[in-house]
């Protein structure tokens, strides 16, 4: 990798219906494929309908099954240990009700990297997508929220949501050499994010794993300072930044399909608006 072209994706559950908007507009208007892309949480199953090719299709999941008790509900939490069930949204989703196209997402040369926390250590680590059918675990372990999901076994960690280690993985893109980003956030210029207010629920769930709980209350920090290197190198002119026009307010799992339809019609129309800076950087 490196001296090429990158995307980051911001993660925030049923908030990437902004992304999905974007990155639709991006298909639409035929600009490049980035050479890599590094996504966080729901920013991959976004990442996956944007390198199939399937226009509409992630906006369309999320409104068909965002009030559907088989995608999300206690008695999922009961059975699986997880909130989200894996099985519905992973498999029945993704390879029967709205199949995602992974002989299109295997014949992309772009690169798809999935940042996952490490719940043993507290910190990120970051898994090469080869193969979607075997890999999928990873891209549900990045996406597991923890307080509503047990870890995720994959090569041997322990895994949970990317955003916990890595929320924004700008640095990580540096890192890699590319020299040309671009980054689409989820929240609004204006946002900055607080101290974890269930760190009290969270120790009782997660007692057997400290650097997590580390993590967890230093997210905000973290995450806080991630944003503002965005916005330092978009005002020096080295990235991309895309986000929000507004305030989004819509809760992870919202379950109101208009909500979510006018947060994808504000990313299409701020893509729209920077098409022109994002062909450059991609191109």
């Amino acid at each position: 990798m490196g001296k090429g072209s990158c995307l980051v994706l911001e993660g925030g559950a049923m908030r990437c219906s902004f992304t999905a908007g974007v990155l639709d507009h991006m298909m639409i208007a035929r600009i490049p494929y980035p050479d890599a892309i590094v996504g966080v949480s729901a920013g991959n199953l976004v990442a996956s309908s944007y390198l199939s090719g399937q226009i509409g299709r992630s906006i369309r999941i999320n409104c068909t099954y965002c009030d559907d008790s088989r995608m999300a509900s206690l008695r999922s939490m009961r059975r699986s240990g997880s909130f989200v069930d894996p099985d519905f949204l992973y498999h029945k989703v993704q390879e029967e009700l709205d199949p995602c196209d992974i002989e299109a997402l295997a014949a992309n040369p772009c690169e798809l990297t999935v940042v996952c926390t490490d719940v043993e250590t507290g910190g990120p680590r970051y898994f090469k997508i080869d193969d979607m059918r075997k890999q999928i675990d990873v891209v549900r372990a990045s996406a597991s929220l923890p307080l509503v999901s047990r870890p995720v076994e994959y090569g041997g960690y322990k895994l949970l949501d990317g955003g916990v280690a890595d929320s924004i993985p700008l640095q990580w893109a540096l890192d890699q050499g590319f020299e040309r980003i671009v980054v689409i956030l989820t929240r609004d210029h204006a946002y900055s994010k607080e101290p974890e207010s269930r760190m009290l629920l969270a120790r009782r769930m997660h007692s057997s794993f400290p650097p997590l709980l580390k993590a967890m209350e230093e997210r905000y920090i973290m995450y806080n300072a991630e944003r503002e290197l965005c916005f330092r190198l978009q005002e020096e002119g080295r990235i991309v930044l895309i986000e929000p026009p507004v305030p989004v307010t819509i809760p992870q799992m919202e379950k109101d399909a208009s909500k979510l339809v006018a947060l994808y019609n504000q990313g299409l129309a701020v893509a729209r608006e920077h098409e022109q800076e994002i062909r450059a950087a991609l191109s």
